[in-house]
């Protein structure tokens, strides 16, 4: 009996990693087709500029339209990133800091009825994390939320500091940073 059970257990392993690497590889050319999308965006953008004359508001929008494809990209590049399945790159992140960041990544995509608010300040702790994949997974989080408030609503990031004084589950005692996103 336990040999069945164990190999059931392997098999579901080896089917969830066959999902994952199928997941990849599609997120991969799906990221490379975008990519190309905003390549071709951003090189009319370059013409426009170059061969027209622009009124101040219209400058704006061709500014604004620039920012957009190039947020397109840092999310195109962070897609392929986990296609390749990269190897890590932890470092010291400060999360206060990279609320910039999230807010210029999910401003646009959020719409006039969902307001998202970071609350995160300077006495959290630097998480050390690879600061590509954890706006990779805040960006999916938030887009989530987005998702389960069709009427609106308000997106809350928070962060706190906290030490586990002895392992749990599969967490060793140390000091950690807890994120959390609230719809």
């Amino acid at each position: 009996l336990l040999d069945i059970t164990e190999r059931r257990e392997l098999e579901n392993q080896l089917l969830q990693s066959q999902r994952i690497d199928a997941i990849g590889k599609l997120t991969g050319g799906l990221a490379h087709d975008f990519n190309n999308l905003l390549a071709a965006i951003l090189s009319g953008l370059g013409l426009l500029e170059r061969h027209a004359e622009f009124d101040g508001q219209a400058k704006q929008v061709l500014e604004l339209t620039r920012r957009s494809a190039k947020q397109g990209a840092e999310l195109v590049n962070r897609m392929l990133a986990f296609s390749r399945r990269q190897t890590l790159r932890p470092q010291a992140v400060r999360l206060a800091a990279l609320g910039d960041t999230m807010n210029g990544l999910v401003a646009p995509v959020l719409g006039g009825l969902i307001r998202f608010d970071w609350l995160v300040d300077d006495t959290v702790w630097p998480a050390h994390v690879d600061s590509s994949q954890l706006e990779l997974a805040l960006m999916n989080l938030v887009f989530n939320a987005r998702d389960a408030m069709p009427s609106g609503g308000t997106i809350i990031v928070e962060a706190q500091n906290r030490t586990l004084g002895s392992a749990a589950e599969d967490i060793s005692a140390g000091d950690y940073v807890v994120v959390t996103v609230k719809d």
